[in-house]
């Protein structure tokens, strides 16, 4: 089952890493905190999965994506 997380604290949740500088990709694209939030919102036939980008050594977060994954 499909948890729900209210769309304030998925854009707080968001906000710091968009404000450090680190993309958040929607589907390829690059989004802000409430993009991805409202994404979360509507998507009906798929849940979207966070993928976290770290450099080599994974020590630091470059990029975080959410694609979509079908149940």
């Amino acid at each position: 089952m499909k948890q729900e997380i209210p769309y304030q604290a998925f854009v707080e949740e968001l906000q710091p890493y968009y404000e450090q500088g680190i993309p958040l990709v929607l589907n390829g694209h690059p989004s802000s905190p409430q993009e991805v939030a409202l994404a979360h919102m509507v998507c009906e036939e798929a849940h979207y999965m966070r993928d976290y980008v770290t450099n080599f050594d994974q020590k630091h977060i470059m990029e975080i994506h959410f694609d979509p994954v079908k149940d």
